[in-house]
């Protein structure tokens, strides 16, 4: 079996890192549009701050975690699977923590 090459390992192993920060990115834009035109409070059947949040949260931790069963299941026998896990469990936490925590505990715009 031919070695991947350094740079789709690399980008391999930064996967759930590089999907934590564009979740990151689109929580804070929907927010940031969210508060901007005075939708926060806004009772409206077909828009809900907390229901957008929490679907780009689960989208990004089922990508997540996608990525790092692949690795698991590629065997841990190799640094660019364990790397490659450990950032995703990383990254799964912190999906989690930053989607999850505002959605349910505090209101749109603070």
């Amino acid at each position: 079996m031919q070695r991947p090459s350094f740079p789709r390992s690399v980008l391999r192993m930064s996967a759930g890192a590089i999907i934590w920060a564009l979740h990151f990115g689109t929580v804070y834009w929907l927010t940031a549009i969210t508060c901007t035109f005075g939708l926060g409070e806004a009772r409206l059947p077909w828009f809900s701050p907390s229901a957008g949040l929490l679907g780009v949260t689960a989208v990004a931790f089922a990508a997540v975690l996608a990525v790092a069963v692949a690795a698991v299941w590629g065997g841990l026998s190799s640094i660019r699977n364990w790397m490659t896990a450990g950032v995703g469990a990383f990254a799964a936490i912190a999906i989690a923590w930053e989607g999850l925590v505002p959605a349910l505990m505090l209101p749109a715009c603070v």
